[in-house]
Formats: C-alpha cells, sequence, structure tokens
C-alpha cells in the first residue's frame, strides 16, 4: 500500500499524467504513519458491511455534522470509499441525486448513500454520464473477477449542469498502487461575478454657505451637537458614526438639497 517503500513517489509519478487541481486520498490512514489532508475537499472512508448498522449512522452523523459546519460560500466536495453499491435501478425515484448510469445493483449502503445524499442536496456526480464499465468500476478483488463501484463524489446538486461528464469517471490506466481505481471529477464552473453595492451619494447645496446668516446657523447647531457627543464615553468607531449622523442631519436641516438647474428648451444659435 501507500506507506510501503516507493509508493508516495510511483503516485505522484503517475499523477503528473493527469491535469487536477484538488486531490482526495481515501484508506491512507496508519499508526505511526500519519495521514494525509486537503483543505478543499472532505474525504471519507465508510464501513464495511463487517459493522453494525449503529456504525454506519454515527458515520453519516459525523459527515452531516461537517457540512454544517462548512461556509455556506465554499464549494463542497466529498469523496471517498464509501462501500456502497448505488445501480441504475436507483435512478426512478432517486433521479437528481443519482444518474441512470451506476454500476451493478443497489445495496443496503448505497440506499443509507442515497437518503443521505438526497438530505444534503448532494448530487453523486460520477454516474449521470453513459460509460463503459470499466470506466465505472472503481474496485476489484484480489483474484480479478469482480469489479464494484463503491468509490462516489459527492457535490451540491445546484452545480449538477457544472460536471462534464466526458471527464467525469474511472481512470483505470492509472497505477496507483491499490485495488481502486483513480476516480477524476471535471467541473466547468460559470460563477457570478459579485456586484458591488453602491452607496449613494447624498448632495446638500453648499452653495447656500455664502450666506453669512446661514453659515453661522449652521456652525452653531454644529458645535451645539458636537459638544455633546465629546461628553459620551462610546468607542471611536460609534463616535465616527454618531459624527457622520450628525452632519448630514444638520446639513439636510439648514442646506438642503441642490434644486436641478433646468435645461433651457432653445438653445442660442
Amino acid at each position: 500500500m501507500l506507506y510501503a517503500t516507493g509508493k508516495i513517489k510511483e503516485l505522484t509519478h503517475e499523477l503528473g499524467r493527469y491535469e487536477w487541481d484538488i486531490l482526495g486520498l481515501a484508506e491512507v490512514r496508519w499508526m505511526g504513519f500519519g495521514k494525509t489532508q486537503t483543505k478543499d475537499t472532505k474525504s471519507v472512508y465508510a464501513s464495511t458491511s463487517d459493522f453494525d448498522d449503529e456504525h454506519t449512522e454515527t458515520f453519516y452523523e459525523e459527515i452531516g455534522s461537517t457540512i454544517q459546519r462548512t461556509n455556506r460560500k465554499d464549494f463542497l466536495i466529498i469523496q471517498g470509499d464509501w462501500n456502497a453499491k448505488v445501480g441504475p435501478d436507483a435512478f426512478d425515484q432517486w433521479a437528481g441525486t443519482v444518474g441512470r448510469f451506476g454500476l451493478g445493483k443497489t445495496n443496503d449502503r448505497g440506499y443509507r448513500l442515497l437518503e443521505f445524499a438526497c438530505s444534503q442536496k448532494l448530487t453523486i456526480a460520477n454516474t449521470p454520464h453513459t460509460h463503459k464499465p470499466s470506466r465505472r468500476a472503481t474496485w476489484h478483488s484480489p483474484n480479478g473477477k469482480v469489479h464494484n463501484q463503491i468509490d462516489f463524489i459527492l457535490i451540491p446538486r445546484r452545480f449538477k449542469s457544472s460536471i462534464y461528464m466526458a471527464q467525469t469517471r474511472t481512470f483505470p490506466g492509472a497505477a496507483v498502487g491499490s485495488d481502486h481505481d483513480m476516480v477524476l471529477l471535471t467541473l466547468k464552473l460559470k460563477l457570478r461575478r459579485q456586484q458591488e453595492q453602491k452607496i449613494p451619494q447624498i448632495r446638500y447645496d453648499i452653495g447656500k454657505l455664502q450666506d453669512p446668516a446661514v453659515a453661522a446657523s449652521f456652525e452653531a447647531q454644529i458645535s451645539g451637537k458636537f459638544a455633546a457627543l465629546n461628553l459620551l464615553q462610546n468607542d471611536i468607531n460609534t463616535l465616527t458614526e454618531e459624527f457622520k449622523e450628525v452632519l448630514h442631519e444638520t446639513a439636510a436641516k439648514v442646506l438642503g438639497k441642490p434644486r436641478k438647474k433646468e435645461k433651457p428648451w432653445l438653445t442660442p444659435r
């Protein structure tokens, strides 16, 4: 496996043949050998059929809790070995959550995965497109006679249309030193640029300040209100906002807004 001498180097060399931005590894944690993590994806390894249903429920509860703590603005990808089979027979009941082209027949763990994905509004990204079986199977038995699809990549359902389906599949030619094949998800995202909210500018008729009487009235009112603010024990940010409010309030009362100049209907020749 990957902790054997030279396996990490072999994997790194093999990955150089493919274009990828985010890498997720499953089943690579051993006591004394550390662990591999990425901050952009959530990698999972589900329990096998040797474990009871209570252990499986705990597994899904922990993933659900992790999703709830994830920033909603982040693009969520959950990938790994789910030890579940989801076949074409699940499509009619779970359309939107799974595609038409899973492999094999859905088992109990597969239905639990579908329930979880549906409740979290996720879709199984490596099932919507037709590929030959060798590009759908992700795990192979030691004797080479059994081929299952148990590794899945889940993404938010609202990004389903961004899946580049022809290049979202298993790549059996990748020599990764495992009984699992590499599964690659390709996305073509069209993100909207967030528009900055423009703060409307409030204009006042400052030309009135040329009148000594108006200027004196404005100064007197501002001075009195500023003196009252100086007595408050507020922090600097609060005081700044209160000063702005006083300026706007006094300017609106004393100066008002400038009148629009009407353009003449006729212009001189």
